[in-house]
């Protein structure tokens, strides 16, 4: 199958990949500013039914003042509810900031295609075979031959090297003559002293 630089199988073209790409990463940022603002939403909802049970404990609070003794309670019983509604709008100010500071500026200034190597060829002697590097094809076992004997490996081919060194040839023939085999034998019988 020869490389065609897609992505996804599916496709039919690099620019379908890198679509796919974008819409994945803001489908990703969108789903991420949703869930803050729904974590917000919740405790802001919270917050304000803590105060409305507040405001109507501070509404109960005129009860009080039925009497000279109750009077100085529905003060004190006043305050604190005061304050208590003040410390719940400050927390309420707190989450509503953390909303509207919930980053919502996501954007892609470059996007490209990278070719990245997915394989590798590796030369053996006569042969090959190639590295796979996205894990698609299946693994498989290769044999390498190596020599036991190392030490005679080396020494064998340095002395064949020298022999081919030293040998001298001494005559180079661009035309050689061919004998047929009856002319050998007749000439070795003729003469003892022929050296072919």
């Amino acid at each position: 199958m020869p490389a065609t630089g897609k992505i996804f199988k599916e496709s039919s073209n690099v620019y379908q990949d890198e679509a796919k790409i974008l819409f994945n990463y803001y489908q990703q940022a969108a789903e991420r500013i949703v869930a803050e603002e729904e974590k917000i939403e919740k405790k802001i909802a919270e917050l304000e039914e803590d105060r409305a049970v507040v405001e109507q404990e501070r509404s109960a609070a005129w009860k009080w003042l039925l009497t000279i003794v109750a009077f100085f309670m529905y003060w004190v019983k006043k305050s604190q509810c005061t304050k208590q509604i003040a410390a719940i709008n400050q927390k309420i100010d707190e989450e509503k900031e953390k909303y509207q500071n919930i980053f919502r500026d996501y954007k892609v200034k470059k996007i490209g295609v990278a070719y990245v190597p997915v394989a590798q060829q590796i030369k053996y002697d006569d042969n090959s075979f190639i590295v796979d590097y996205t894990g698609n094809v299946a693994q498989s076992q290769i044999t390498l031959q190596m020599s036991r004997q190392n030490e005679l490996l080396a020494n064998a081919i340095s002395q064949l090297n020298y022999l081919l060194k030293m040998c001298q040839l001494l005559k180079l023939r661009t035309n050689p003559k061919q004998f047929q085999p009856t002319s050998i034998r007749f000439r070795f019988r003729k003469s003892s002293k022929a050296i072919i």
